[in-house]
């Protein structure tokens, strides 16, 4: 299924804005896709990114772009801080004392 969003416009798209960086998954229903851009995962407790698209799939199996969606994610400034500063190297309350500066 993922090869097919992704080779309509709508999941090209979203795979050439998003690096190739997507992720698929079955939505609330049977016939729901739920395809989401993941370059920017942050703590917290969704595997999805802030943003994608959702797709209906036909008796046929063939999906159908229904629209734009929006994750909405816990989190917070101070978390963000803290994951880009443990990414960096600098020390941060993201990761123990003992892992910082791997």
């Amino acid at each position: 299924m993922k090869a097919t969003i992704l080779g309509t416009h709508d999941g090209g798209m979203l795979s050439w804005f998003s690096n190739q960086t997507v992720g698929v998954a079955r939505g609330n229903a049977a016939d729901l896709v739920v395809v989401s851009d993941l370059r920017y995962g942050i703590p917290g407790p969704s595997v999805f990114g802030w943003w994608g698209q959702l797709y209906k799939i036909d008796t046929a199996g063939l999906p159908h772009y229904m629209g734009k969606i929006n994750v909405d994610r816990d989190s917070s400034w101070s978390k963000i801080k803290g994951l880009f500063r443990a990414a960096y190297g600098l020390e941060n309350d993201f990761l123990s004392k003992v892992d910082q500066g791997c």
